[in-house]
């Protein structure tokens, strides 16, 4: 009986195709893995934030976090940016770090890290004047903390007719799920986050901080461009923090990247 097999041009053939698969399908194979890992970040940076603060709530016996210690000591009556950080920041990193387990904690953004857009565009962002914590999954959180920005009493009641619960804004949250890890990119591992007196943390973009913004509102930020669809070169609404609450909103997918 003759012996079956292939022959060394049918080996080589087989072998060239697929590596022809594996060039078109591998790519789009890492690009997947790196989305899960930027939306399982960002979930957890909420988590995170939202337990933190209701702990620390909680652990003082206060329901309005400008009545915990690090707001009383440290925030007093002004915002903790630019020439307080170096003052001030030592005394909040003492509260928030028994709450939101950092490991370690400086200033701003380091020198050596650039921040872009989706269009690969260097994005200029507030994240210089705020204190940056590092946390033990190397998550950073960059923080500003405010004493209180209030809504009026008839101007939260417009916010509350239209859907929107956010009538105060204590602290500015920007996250980086992934920490110094490139691609540092607003919309793919780094977001936006506001945070109100009560500890709830918005997402930038969405219908509770546009109300807040503009209290007549009707529709989130994020939905006025581009909505569902992928990142084309003539979209500058997806260049912005408003990308957050896309993200929370399409139940932490990236849907906008192809």
């Amino acid at each position: 009986m003759k012996k079956q097999g292939f022959t060394l041009a049918e080996v080589l053939i087989t072998l060239g195709l697929l590596g022809v698969v594996a060039a078109i399908t591998l790519p789009a194979l890492f690009n997947n893995v790196e989305k899960h890992k930027w939306e399982n970040g960002l979930k957890a940076a909420y988590n995170i934030m939202t337990n933190g603060f209701a702990e620390m709530m909680a652990e003082e016996g206060v329901d309005n976090l400008k009545d915990t210690a690090l707001w009383r000591e440290c925030v007093m009556g002004k915002t903790i940016a630019n020439s307080t950080l170096q003052e001030n920041g030592k005394c909040a990193v003492k509260h928030f770090k028994n709450y939101f387990n950092a490991a370690s904690v400086e200033n701003g953004v380091p020198r050596d890290i650039t921040i872009y857009d989706l269009h690969n565009s260097i994005a200029t962002t507030d994240m210089g004047e705020t204190i940056r914590f590092t946390l033990s999954n190397n998550m950073t959180l960059n923080a500003m903390f405010l004493y209180v920005d209030d809504r009026s009493r008839s101007e939260c009641n417009t916010i509350k007719e239209n859907g929107g619960s956010m009538c105060s804004v204590v602290s500015n949250i920007f996250v980086d799920v992934n920490g110094n890890k490139k691609p540092n990119t607003i919309g793919k591992d780094i977001y936006y986050f506001e945070v109100d007196k009560y500890g709830k943390v918005y997402p930038e973009g969405g219908l509770d901080e546009t109300l807040f913004d503009k209290n007549t509102a009707t529709e989130a930020n994020w939905k006025s461009t581009c909505n569902g669809k992928p990142v084309p070169a003539s979209c500058s609404g997806m260049t912005s923090f408003n990308l957050t609450a896309r993200v929370v909103e399409d139940g932490y997918r990236i849907n906008y990247l192809k």
